[in-house]
């Protein structure tokens, strides 16, 4: 289970600086975590445990969702460095 958490963290990590033009991969670990959180719920492995909803489910969500955000941020700036200024003629 940790190597496929360590996969699922390290596509994350590459999927979330993609240009873009391809935005929605960065998203796509946070919703399978999120099918993930929904699945266990609805087995009902939080019903006696609420703090290991808190911390199992919805901390390790919110870093996911952290980390897509700075990377768009990173991939934003990135594409904005990569165009050069206009130049305008002044003749």
């Amino acid at each position: 289970m940790l190597a496929a958490l360590a996969a699922l963290l390290v596509f994350h990590l590459w999927a979330s600086r993609r240009p873009q033009r391809l935005w929605y991969l960065g998203a796509i670990a946070p919703v399978i975590w999120l099918g993930v959180l929904i699945w266990m719920a609805v087995a009902g492995v939080f019903r006696n445990n609420p703090t290991g909803l808190l911390f199992g489910g919805l901390a390790p969500l919110a870093v996911l969702l952290g980390l897509w955000a700075y990377g768009r941020e990173a991939a934003d700036a990135r594409d904005a460095a990569a165009i050069p200024p206009a130049e305008t003629a002044a003749e």
